[in-house]
């Protein structure tokens, strides 16, 4: 790893045992109901690809909801994978292949996948980072694959200035502890529309200060 993504997996080793307090903390619930808002309309996949699934309760809902058969779950940190594991050992997991890989994605071993998740992981990429992510994804992606999109949205209107004030506040607390070198939102819909997605769904929270969306390949 580089130096600097390792100073980002400590960052994250750091903050993972107290993630879900202070995302519960700050936000309430509402950060785990825009990652799973769309998890009942997801078709069924053969092969998932989760990115960055921190805890793990996104990976929990896709179990529940029977989304997949196999799943391939990416963190940058083990800490965080740990706290997945831990959260999944409850549940009935004989019929499903998971495997799990502690690395960025950039530097991961992807394969093919019918659907790829990636819940609020795409906003810690620098701008030299996110298009060859983009890329790599788009590639692992099968023909007419879905992929759920969730993550921090800048609305129009009243709520722009106070969602850019909220959101500089996070990449300030994130950079502190994680080093991220991001500063702000990228714009995604210009990626997606770049790499060739079609919005098949979309749903706010929070005044719009969170999105879900979900983009079929094609």
């Amino acid at each position: 790893m580089k130096k600097n993504t390792l100073r980002i997996q400590k960052g994250f080793n750091l903050i993972a045992p107290v993630y879900d307090f202070f995302a519960t903390f700050f936000f309430a619930n509402l950060l785990h109901r825009a990652q799973t808002f769309h998890t009942a309309q997801l078709k069924k996949a053969k092969k998932t690809l989760i990115v960055g699934g921190g805890t793990g309760k996104i990976l929990a809902e896709l179990i529940k909801s029977k989304v997949s058969d196999k799943y391939h779950y990416i963190d940058i940190s083990p800490k965080m994978i740990a706290l997945t594991k831990k959260r999944i050992s409850s549940m009935k997991l004989s019929s499903l292949e998971i495997v799990f890989e502690c690395s960025p994605i950039e530097e991961a071993h992807t394969t093919t996948y019918d659907l790829i998740v990636t819940p609020f992981v795409l906003d810690s990429l620098d701008k030299d980072t996110l298009p060859l992510v983009f890329e790599k994804l788009r590639a692992s992606l099968s023909p007419k694959g879905e992929w759920l999109f969730v993550d921090f949205h800048i609305p129009s209107g009243k709520m722009r200035f106070v969602s850019k004030a909220i959101i500089k506040i996070l990449y300030f607390a994130f950079n502190l502890l994680c080093s991220l070198r991001v500063y702000s939102l990228p714009p995604f819909e210009k990626y997606f529309a770049k790499y060739g997605f079609t919005l098949l769904s979309e749903k706010f929270f929070l005044k719009s200060l969170l999105v879900s969306r979900v983009y079929r390949l094609g």
